[in-house]
């Protein structure tokens, strides 16, 4: 029988339940094309067949006939428009082609109709879920799980809302919920795996990604991540292998290839490092965060010229000037504010070396003189970070904002200056202050080179970190405190100071505790003159990464290569903070790194008694160590040459008894500095606020 003739034969008759049940029974088999021609003869037959057009709109869509299906399914609705379920039908396609205001209208008609209908509360919350609407979506898709628990999409869609929120372990359970109606599914374990690496789990993190990358081979985030949570781990070879198992299956990802470069730096690898970094730019020129990694990279790396690190800064602030989507050149701040509102925007406000460059100066400043906003840029938090919250006004996370949205958060506050707390490290924001959200913009204290932003109008420093000779190496203009630019606030659990070693072993113990990418082959070489010049002593090098075989066995090879005797040599691996800390003990000096000393290390060696021996040079990274003794009281343990840093260290523990009454006293010493002295450090810090707030029409940019 002809289609025509079918359609005939149609019109001699109503259709009937039994023919609702033909057309219900085709599309349970799947049958689609069978039940595009069925309901079709039916709607021509019987154009007010409202069962008819459903049908044909359900196969169409499964047809990926979208525009058609709509109109099917528009037409049944106008004969049945009390069909919760055809408008629930209607809103989904609605909604999975983009039209979200008529998914919304068709959904919310849908519960009208039926308030008890699951897959309309599902399917509107995740619509609402989409639209960043989260608290509306909350409620709605907790009312769906509430009427049918095992509703696909929904446990995923609120478990994205409560990561959002930085409920990463309420987050992490939505998500295996989804994962049991959809067993296997890559990119639910993926997700479950990424939220567990959020809550610093890291152990269960690797056991996840390894399992997803055995069941999907092919699953390029699975490597991608894999790797991520190996190098935080500190299994770097681990991690450089996933890399390029994720590069081998995308190689045009710019992220994959900008984490790379990552754990490529982290290896002391800088050349390869940046090579990855300008691949990952080349792919994709807005990539900020990759840039952001390339000038950072080529401040660890001894070869690069401070020119040649400023000209890098300056092309990011250039790519970033360009794409800024608004600039602000009016402000609702006050003019003449009884207080200032100061901004913090950072990825580091928890346990974290920034923290302990700022806790004690947010405690100290003087609230009738300056209002605090923190503008946190990640989610993750700890005890640490509620320490600092406390210590704050406000407290207004960014995390999840595009930089625009952030930016314009900041401006309705009214923020008089804000603080770029992160520069070109991790979870930096540089972007947002490229729209200047504040009059008065400036970067303190956890970087130690210029952004190349042109809006970021100062930096902080003292006159030993970045002489004034040194000042051209900056975009920004410097802003001198009189003392030092960084105040270090004191572990609290720190285990009592003990005598040098020296004095029991009879012979004298050098270390360091830094990151092994600092280790470059002149610190190695001069390390190997200090342990020559000194008879019978040892080289004791602590870091997480020495965990690692691999990174220990190139360690030691690049250690003999530049000529330390490795039976003098001890290597120790990663530690809790207060077994880190009382591993000082077991050192008489420290032995700094260049050209990037020492920072939180070089302070927490001082307040377990323990001096650390550094070298000067050319950037504000390889003073830094200079301007921690000095600020601590110790100018004498700052050296100009590398032939002076082997003659200090030969006169220092030539001297035990000296050793040891300096060692005895120099908590309290480094507790009565500038170093640690908080409330001294955050008046200079509001008189500098003051001072550039009254220069803001007068900052020049070079």
């Amino acid at each position: 029988m002809s289609s025509s003739e079918f359609v005939t034969a149609l019109q001699g008759r109503g259709p009937t339940a039994a023919d609702d049940q033909a057309l219900i029974a085709l599309f349970s088999a799947g049958n689609m094309q069978a039940l595009l021609e069925q309901a079709g003869a039916w709607v021509m037959a019987h154009p007010g067949y409202a069962f008819g057009w459903k049908a044909q709109g359900l196969a169409l869509l499964n047809l990926q006939r979208p525009d058609e299906a709509a109109q099917a399914l528009r037409r049944a609705l106008d004969l049945q428009p009390d069909d919760a379920e055809g408008w629930a039908n209607l809103g989904i396609l609605l909604q999975e082609s983009g039209k979200l205001p008529e998914a919304e209208d068709a959904l919310r008609r849908a519960l009208a109709v039926d308030s008890q209908l699951a897959a309309a509360h599902g399917a509107l919350g995740v619509l609402l879920s989409r639209e960043g609407r989260d608290d509306e979506a909350e409620a709605v898709l907790r009312q769906a799980l509430s009427l049918q628990p095992q509703l696909p999409r929904v446990n995923g869609a609120l478990g994205e809302i409560l990561a959002r929120r930085g409920q990463f372990a309420d987050a992490e359970q939505s998500f295996k919920q989804e994962l049991a109606l959809e067993p296997g599914n890559p990119a639910l374990i993926n997700q479950i795996g990424r939220l567990i690496l959020r809550q610093r789990r890291l152990g269960d993190a690797v056991a996840v990604f390894r399992y997803l990358v055995e069941l999907a081979p092919d699953f390029v985030e699975g490597h991608n991540n894999l790797g991520v949570v190996l190098q935080q781990a500190g299994h770097l070879t681990g991690a450089e292998e996933a890399f390029r198992n994720a590069l081998s299956l995308r190689a045009d990802s710019a992220e994959i290839y900008s984490n790379l470069g990552n754990v490529l730096q982290r290896q002391g690898r800088f050349i390869e490092a940046q090579s990855a970094y300008r691949r990952a730019l080349a792919l994709n020129p807005r990539f900020y965060d990759a840039h952001s990694n390339l000038v950072g990279a080529m401040n660890e790396c001894e070869n690069v010229t401070p020119q040649m690190r400023l000209n890098e800064a300056l092309r990011y602030g250039e790519n970033l000037a360009r794409n800024v989507a608004h600039r602000y050149s009016e402000w609702i701040c006050p003019e003449q504010p009884v207080r200032l509102r100061v901004g913090l925007v950072s990825g580091d406000l928890r346990t974290h070396p920034v923290a302990y460059f700022t806790l004690g100066v947010l405690r100290a400043l003087d609230r009738s003189r300056v209002e605090v906003f923190a503008y946190p840029s990640t989610l993750e938090a700890d005890a640490m970070t509620a320490e600092i919250r406390a210590a704050c006004d406000h407290w207004t996370p960014i995390a999840g904002l595009s930089d625009q949205a952030a930016a314009d958060r900041i401006h309705a506050d009214g923020v008089h200056v804000l603080i770029d707390m992160s520069g070109h490290t991790a979870d930096n924001r540089l972007p947002v202050f490229a729209s200047r959200p504040a009059p008065v913009q400036l970067s303190w204290p956890g970087y130690f080179a210029t952004t190349g932003v042109a809006e970021i109008d100062w930096f902080l420093a003292d006159a030993i970190s970045v002489p004034p000779q040194q000042a051209g190496q900056f975009v920004e203009r410097i802003h001198y405190l009189p003392d030092t630019r960084l105040c270090f606030t004191p572990p609290p659990q720190a285990p009592d100071v003990v005598p040098p070693p020296l004095l029991q072993r009879g012979r004298p113990t050098f270390g360091c505790f830094q990151n092994l990418s600092k280790l470059n082959d002149a610190v190695l070489s001069l390390w190997a003159r200090v342990l020559v010049a000194v008879p019978q002593s040892r080289l004791r090098v602590q870091s997480r990464q020495l965990d690692e075989p691999e990174s220990r066995q190139r360690l030691m090879q690049r250690m003999q290569a530049c000529g330390l005797d490795l039976a003098n040599v001890d290597l120790y691996g990663g530690l809790s903070r207060e077994d880190y800390l009382a591993a000082y003990a077991e050192v008489d000096v420290v032995l700094d790194t260049f050209p990037y000393t020492g920072g939180t290390t070089t302070c927490e060696a001082l307040w377990m008694g323990v001096p650390t021996l550094t070298v000067v040079g050319d950037s504000l990274i390889a003073r830094q160590g200079a301007s921690l003794m000095s600020a601590a009281g110790l100018p004498e343990w700052v050296c100009e040459t590398a032939d002076d840093y082997v003659a200090k260290a030969v006169e220092v523990v030539s001297d035990p008894g000296h050793l040891a009454e300096l060692r005895a006293g120099l908590r309290a010493r480094v507790s009565a500095s500038a170093l640690c002295d908080a409330p001294r450090f955050a008046r200079q810090l509001e008189a500098a606020l003051w001072s550039m707030w009254s220069q803001r029409d007068a900052v020049g940019k070079r």
